[in-house]
């Protein structure tokens, strides 16, 4: 295996391709009806360019995590009505740019590694960059409020345990388990 390098990429940077790449790790760690789509990926990428931090081995993308900060109606929708999200997220929910008037919340939506690449600590190296990004946007005057995700994995509740970053409410049918992966 080469070296692994963990940077943050944009569409001028590695154009769309990449997204079929995700939806190949995608059916290799999630269970069918937890798997994005080709449109709503691309959407979510099209309404904030800064969605993801990709994992390259050389020139293969073998792991991911994708987020972006989002409205505030979204995200009283999560907390309040108890309710995970995923297809159903809307894109002029997800704001373009991360905003220095109001405080917003980041939604961590999927992280997601390569099985052949799996507890080589790829998840944790993921999560760290995401907070060096979010510190830098804070940094640049950016208002994170908070930080949410759902977990549809046991693997991923502890991983962002550790981080000290806790899930939103989330009732049990909302709670999946699917094919353990790293996360």
């Amino acid at each position: 295996m080469n070296k692994i390098t963990i940077d943050y990429k944009r569409s001028n940077e590695v154009g769309y391709d990449f997204i079929d790449e995700i939806l190949k790790i995608d059916a290799a760690v999630y269970e069918k009806h937890l798997q994005g789509t080709k449109n709503s990926l691309t959407a979510r990428f099209n309404a904030n360019r800064e969605s993801y931090i990709l994992a390259f081995d050389g020139e293969k993308i073998i792991g991911y995590i994708c987020f972006f900060p989002i409205s505030g109606e979204l995200s009283r929708k999560m907390q309040e009505e108890n309710k995970a999200l995923d297809d159903d997220i809307e894109v002029s929910d997800i704001l373009p740019e991360y905003p220095k008037d109001i405080d917003a919340d980041v939604f961590v939506i999927s992280i997601a590694i390569s099985p052949d690449y799996q507890h080589k600590d790829i998840g944790k190296q993921l999560i760290k960059d995401l907070f060096r990004f979010l510190f830098n946007k804070n940094h640049a005057g950016c208002k994170i409020r908070n930080i949410l995700l759902g977990r549809v994995t046991s693997i991923g509740t502890l991983r962002f345990r550790k981080f000290k970053i806790d899930d939103y409410k989330m009732s049990k049918e909302n709670n999946h388990e699917n094919k353990e992966h790293e996360a």
